[in-house]
């Protein structure tokens, strides 16, 4: 019985797989359109291939006034531990809030680092700044506080343990630690890997056409799966997974595309690459399956709802405008947790600039987290669904 079901389920797949390959207008789509938009975002920021060598951030430090010694002589050294190497992450400038706040208005600094009495850091960017340069101000003061709040706890619940944290923190400080890769560090490079994101989310059509295929009350395609004795399970697990794959196919020609004609930089790390696109793709088959599963909501409105979620995704990450996603880092941080484009963008992100991949492996989680939400809220959707009418 296991090893008919399986049968099924190939036989599902192989069937789906050639419809979506043989459907040219669903491979313009998913194919050709990703990479005439490409082609399209190269000639409009036609400083994208050129690699600058990276300048150190400008930034203004601020330490309010009664805090601990040791807390603020800890993030000095941290500061002119970043800012005295022989490639400086940092230029830091020592000041008065005020007068920060000043440099950050006529734009002499990229970022204000405030050391709280809390011992967290605060950081105050501007919406007219290097949109580049604030993302990794804010993963430095993200990863900072981490390791401050880990300090924290620890000297409240076991302070004879405070030394040997200490300790391992300077021996692994990843939070001060970044690489430039390939000396590429464009600010536009942003409008691509969200460009990218969009084109997986895409993978919510393919998905949704999927489900449409298997609903009797919506297509032709439906009405024979309905009479047929496959299970309608096998039939819908066999057709989404097979556009998952043609989604991905698609996907990966687009980036070797990019990263071999258009000299796109997405980093040293082709594994992870792939990882991020295959997430993805299957967040975006989830998302079709979903709406897809709606029982009483007309094709056309689903098909626009798509859509629209599609874009406001994308403009939220900042596919439109590219400091919307530090814009909503900074107003409602967890829009960035739950928006698959934001978190598949970032992972692009992460892998250029970030020296530890432990950023890549946490939105890789989100995003195969929001994929799991939808899958389940689709099965919810689907379950006990008959066609009386038949």
């Amino acid at each position: 019985m296991k090893n008919c079901h399986i049968q099924k389920f190939v036989h599902c797949f192989r069937y789906y797989f050639l419809i979506c390959i043989r459907d040219h207008s669903q491979l313009f789509w998913c194919l050709a359109f990703p990479v005439l938009l490409s082609t399209l975002f190269y000639f409009a920021f036609g400083n994208l291939t050129r690699s600058e060598n990276f300048n150190a951030i400008p930034v203004a430090i601020v330490i309010q006034d009664n805090i601990p010694s040791d807390s603020a002589n800890a993030f000095r050294k941290v500061i002119d531990s970043l800012s005295s190497s022989s490639d400086p992450f940092l230029s830091p400038t020592y000041t008065a809030e005020t007068d920060a706040q000043k440099m950050l208005q006529e734009n002499d600094v990229s970022g204000i680092l405030i050391l709280q009495k809390d011992s967290s850091v605060q950081l105050r960017v501007s919406s007219s700044g290097d949109t580049l340069q604030q993302s990794i101000l804010n993963t430095f003061t993200e990863e900072y506080n981490m390791q401050e709040a880990v300090i924290v706890k620890t000297a409240m619940s076991h302070p004879e343990k405070v030394a040997a944290v200490l300790k391992l923190s300077d021996q692994n400080p990843d939070y001060i630690t970044y690489v430039n890769h390939t000396g590429s560090m464009d600010e536009s490079l942003s409008y691509f890997y969200n460009l990218i994101a969009m084109f997986c989310l895409y993978a919510c059509m393919t998905g949704f056409s999927a489900v449409l295929s298997t609903q009797a009350n919506l297509s032709d395609v439906g009405m024979r799966n309905a009479l047929s004795p496959v299970p309608r399970s096998i039939v819908l697990a066999g057709y989404l997974t097979a556009s998952f794959f043609v989604q991905y196919i698609c996907i990966s020609v687009t980036l070797l595309f990019d990263f071999f004609v258009l000299h796109i930089d997405f980093g040293s790390q082709i594994p992870h690459v792939l990882l991020a696109v295959a997430a993805g793709c299957l967040t975006g088959v989830c998302l079709g399956f979903f709406i897809g599963s709606i029982g009483k909501m007309n094709m056309q409105v689903k098909n626009a709802f798509l859509m629209g979620f599609i874009m406001v995704c994308s403009g939220l990450s900042g596919l439109f405008a590219n400091n919307a996603r530090i814009y909503v880092e900074h107003t409602v941080p967890i829009l960035n947790r739950i928006n698959p484009s934001a978190l598949i963008s970032d992972c692009f992100f992460s892998m250029v600039v970030c020296s530890s991949n432990k950023r890549f492996y946490a939105d890789i989680r989100d995003l195969l987290l929001v994929a799991f939400v939808f899958f389940i809220l689709g099965l919810l959707n689907e379950r006990g669904k008959q066609y009386e009418s038949l």
